[in-house]
């Protein structure tokens, strides 16, 4: 009887360890993007949300170095698709506690207008604090600052603030087994 009780037990901790061995893999797979230990889709130092990869540059740089900057690391400045994209880049920014981050919109060719530097497409969706865009001729490029609750202002493409890339991730895993 007192094997039957230890067996019964042990079968219920080998249930309960694998259900919780199940889990984690599925929280890594779909939530962390983790595959038998490499990190997939992104690249070390990105992080991955709803099927981007984000990266936030250390230095300062006007407007056209950010584009390059991303550029560099085959990304563009970041496109803000929609609220819930906008939701994440405030809570990863204001994790960072960095002050001003380019995006990529501008309204630099036509005044007014604002495109998406990545598509030349009109932004849908935007995020301008109280009061913005309001710079005119004078400020034609996008940020999130810290100082405007994380919304967006119109700033002189001038002006000097970190870049936010992003990118589609890599799409080739490597298989172990």
């Amino acid at each position: 009887m007192h094997k039957k009780i230890i067996r019964s037990y042990n079968t219920i901790i080998y249930s309960q360890k694998m259900n919780y061995l199940k889990l984690c893999f599925v929280y890594m797979m779909f939530v962390e993007g983790v595959i038998c230990g490499k990190t997939t889709p992104c690249e070390d130092n990105w992080v991955v949300f709803q099927g981007s990869c984000y990266l936030v540059g250390h230095d300062n740089l006007h407007f056209i170095e950010a584009e390059r900057f991303c550029e560099h690391h085959n990304a563009y400045l970041v496109h803000v698709d929609d609220a819930v994209e906008n939701t994440f880049l405030k809570s990863y920014l204001g994790d960072l506690k960095d002050g001003k981050h380019w995006i990529g919109l501008t309204d630099g060719v036509t005044e007014g207008i604002w495109k998406w530097s990545d598509t030349d497409t009109v932004a849908t969706y935007s995020n301008w604090s109280p009061g913005e865009p309001n710079g005119g001729k004078s400020a034609n490029c996008a940020v999130i600052r810290s100082d405007f609750h994380y919304n967006w202002t119109d700033d002189p493409c001038s002006s000097l603030y970190k870049a936010v890339c992003e990118k589609r991730p890599v799409t080739d895993t490597e298989i172990v087994g």
